[in-house]
């Protein structure tokens, strides 16, 4: 099922229903006469070229239209009135379908409603969506959709309400052709909106068109990164038309390991209906476009940004209190920078995740216990950062800096193009040169931890203490002097592991049934996986406020708040209560998704670390549960699925195995399973042999071992990925032990009676 989201703005009040849907009706004839008219030669081609035979499906055709408009031109419905500014987005495909998958997916197209409205007292501001769906025949005839009819109401959603459209007696062979045109007015002139224009799909693109005019009222700034081409830019009547056009653009989405914002040709747009500002007071200029080639202008942005904030220097007093009274209880030099460093950031984590008022403004009301994850928004994330850097300098002899860096799934960071590009940590300076890393993305991140995603990663430093005290204004020189750049340091595959050692018994009434105790540990990032897997909020709450010598009774500690929070007490202690109970079905629900085959019975389940208590901390759990399926009976003797008994592994199916992109791994990892498998009396196990593999290269690799030690069977499986990126040069290489690894979990041994 093909979905295609569209957001829309809110209704706030309703004009005459009939009066709206005759003009959208009008609207919409204008635009169906206006694309099915268009004659460009690219949405003629009916064949699917040889070279893409084997594809799933393939876009033939892609063309995107903005256009946008701040005077009434001519008399079309589409330009309502002086006061407001519009803009239309209109993009049409041209899609071979292939094969039964991509068939199933363009069958029912999903989409939100196609029009909305916003008003008020003086203007009316129109958001219409229009569509239209044609197919060709594979024997050339011409079916069109008739959207009204073919919609079906689904439930409504925060996107808006969804729609879905049947394409009826829709064939492998046929071509779908549909557009979704966009038109939205603008209440103001002045706000600086985004539009990406990526230059690739899940399936092939065989040609591509971008075509936009901007009226000679709009300014505008752009970004051509990863290798896309430039712009044609063209005068029009005084407006400026920019347009580009490319071909043969391979496959570059749903690709497993990759980075699309770093590997596939993307355009980048900001524009406004006005003059944009610039980070150092000049502007880009209403009626000209200009090519943005480095992240100078938004670090300037950023910097205006945060001085107000940068310039207050107290910070929050009440962790250096804190950290005295910490200190003294736990006999600690209050000196000892390491201490600080840890103290500052675990208090910093709590004040911002694990206080009950904290708790209730980012929960809405303690309904959910059930999450131990709690988190907060990137300008939630940045405010944190800064009150934890002014408190840090100004509380305590360290001279901590703000780190904006970039994250290895967005842009690099030479191809910011705007705030939101930029993710904040802070980095304190340890002995010997080293640094201690904040981040506060969510309660899952301990001191000196950051997502591997900004593993190896260039960032730049501010140091607050030398540009911003007394509230000096800075220049861009002493600026360019102070702020340094360097690079995120890389974690091993060794640190971000997943051990599992595992003791399995059959049944004595029934051999198909066996008997697991798994012990499981998680370091690094992977920890933060299984922590979402098994704890609820309590499970931090709890472990936060031990680590920190805090209250841990939360009903205590909930009834000591003020009157606004307490009166919450009793629903929060029913969802608190149901997490609990509910605990069980998140260690079913880990289990299942470790061996895909779900367990009879769970009949012990416990934490024995939390995680939560500092830097690379584990986290570790212990179940005991029973799992059919996994013994077939074959006469006297058993076969058993012995495979299954490292869990569930990567397969690489036939349409990745062909690569021309780099590949980015989430981080550097490794997994290391000990089974040991009890042999029953009177039976003998054959087949082992099979069971020893090693295939190992610079890239990682998969080694496995079996032998049998009295009436034991002892199996390992270890396997390991070292790198971030490699080379697409490298993929048969990794193929070789992923490859291999897998083909473990099919391997089987015989149980024989003797």
């Amino acid at each position: 099922m093909k979905r295609i989201f569209i957001a829309f703005f809110i209704t706030l009040c309703v004009l005459p229903a009939l009066a709206q849907n005759n003009e959208y009706n009008e609207m919409a004839k204008e635009v169906d006469q206006e694309v099915w008219s268009d004659k460009d030669p690219m949405f003629t081609n009916n064949k699917l070229p040889e070279a893409y035979k084997n594809q799933s499906a393939v876009i033939l055709a892609r063309k995107q239209k903005v256009e946008t408009n701040t005077e009434r031109k001519g008399r079309s419905l589409l330009y309502i009135g002086k006061m407001h500014s519009t803009i239309k987005r209109t993009i049409r495909e041209r899609i071979f379908i292939n094969d039964q998958v991509s068939l199933d997916e363009y069958s029912e197209i999903n989409f939100n409603q196609l029009q909305s409205k916003q008003s008020g007292a003086i203007t009316k501001l129109r958001t219409y969506t229009f569509m239209g769906i044609r197919v060709t025949k594979a024997d050339g005839s011409l079916q069109k959709i008739n959207v009204e009819e073919a919609s079906v109401k689904l439930d409504e959603t925060r996107e808006g309400k969804k729609n879905k459209i049947a394409v009826p007696n829709l064939a492998i062979g046929d071509i779908i052709d549909y557009y979704i045109t966009y038109f939205d007015q603008a209440r103001t002139d002045k706000d600086v909106d985004f539009i990406t224009f990526i230059l690739g799909d899940e399936y092939p693109i065989l040609n591509l068109g971008i075509k936009i005019l901007l009226d000679k009222r709009v300014a505008a700034q752009y970004q051509a990164i990863n290798g896309a081409p430039d712009f044609k830019i063209t005068s029009v009547d005084d407006d400026n038309l920019l347009e580009l056009n490319a071909a043969n653009l391979p496959k570059a989405s749903n690709v497993i390991w990759t980075s699309q914002n770093r590997q596939v040709p993307i355009i980048r747009i900001k524009y406004a209906f006005a003059d944009i500002m610039h980070g150092r007071g000049d502007y880009t200029k209403h009626g000209t476009i200009e090519r943005v080639t480095s992240p100078e202008d938004v670090e300037h942005q950023f910097m205006n940004l945060i001085k107000p904030y940068m310039v207050q220097t107290q910070g929050m007093p009440i962790i250096k209190a804190a950290w005295k009274t910490y200190a003294k209880e736990n006999d600690i030099d209050k000196e000892n920078l390491d201490s600080i460093i840890s103290f500052v950031y675990h208090y910093s984590r709590y004040l911002s995740f694990g206080t009950l008022t904290g708790i209730y403004a980012a929960n809405a009301g303690y309904d959910d216990f059930y999450d131990c994850r709690v988190s907060q928004t990137t300008i939630k994330q940045l405010e944190t950062v800064l009150n934890v850097l002014k408190t840090i300098n100004a509380n305590f002899d360290a001279d901590a800096e703000l780190v904006l860096v970039s994250d290895r799934n967005d842009v690099a960071y030479k191809d910011v193009f705007s705030i939101a590009d930029l993710n904040f940590m802070i980095r304190v300076p340890k002995a010997k040169g080293k640094f201690a890393f904040y981040y506060f993305g969510s309660s899952l991140f301990n001191v000196d931890e950051m997502p591997p995603s900004f593993e190896d990663e260039t960032y730049r430093y501010i140091q607050q203490n030398t540009i911003f005290r007394g509230g000096r204004d800075m220049s861009q020189e002493k600026a360019d002097m102070i702020n340094g750049k360097a690079v995120t340091l890389k974690t091993p595959a060794s640190l971000n592991n997943q051990t599992e050692d595992i003791v399995i018994s059959f049944d004595s009434a029934n051999m198909q049934l066996l008997h697991i105790n798994r012990k499981a540990k998680t370091s690094g990032h992977q920890r933060r996986g299984m922590q979402s897997a098994t704890l609820i909020l309590e499970d931090y709450l709890v472990a936060e406020r031990t680590l920190l010598d805090k209250e841990t009774d939360i009903e205590l500690e909930w009834r000591k708040l003020n009157g606004t929070y307490r009166k919450y007490w009793i629903d929060a202690q029913l969802s608190l209560t149901k997490a609990r109970e509910e605990q069980k079905k998140k260690f079913e629900a880990e289990i299942t998704n470790e061996y895909t085959d779900k367990p009879k019975e769970l009949k012990q389940f416990k934490v024995l670390q939390k995680g939560f208590s500092g830097s690379n901390a584990a986290m570790a759990i212990e179940e005991a549960f029973s799992m059919d399926g996994w013994v077939k009976k074959a006469g006297n003797n058993y076969i058993l699925e012995a495979g299954k008994f490292v869990g569930n592994q990567l397969e690489i199916k036939a349409d990745q195995r062909e690569r021309k992109l780099d590949i980015y791994m989430p981080y550097a990892r490794s997994f290391n399973n000990n089974i040991a498998l009890k042999i029953p009396e009177g039976y003998t196990i054959e087949g082992t042999d099979k069971l020893n593999k090693s295939v190992k290269n610079e890239c990682g690799g998969f080694e496995s071992t079996a032998k049998i030690e009295g009436n034991t069977l002892l199996i390992t499986y270890y396997k390991y990925y070292n790198n971030l990126v490699d080379p697409a040069s490298n993929w048969d290489k990794i193929l070789a032990f992923v490859d291999a690894g897998f083909a473990f979990t099919k391997e089987k041994l015989l149980l024989k009676k003797k």
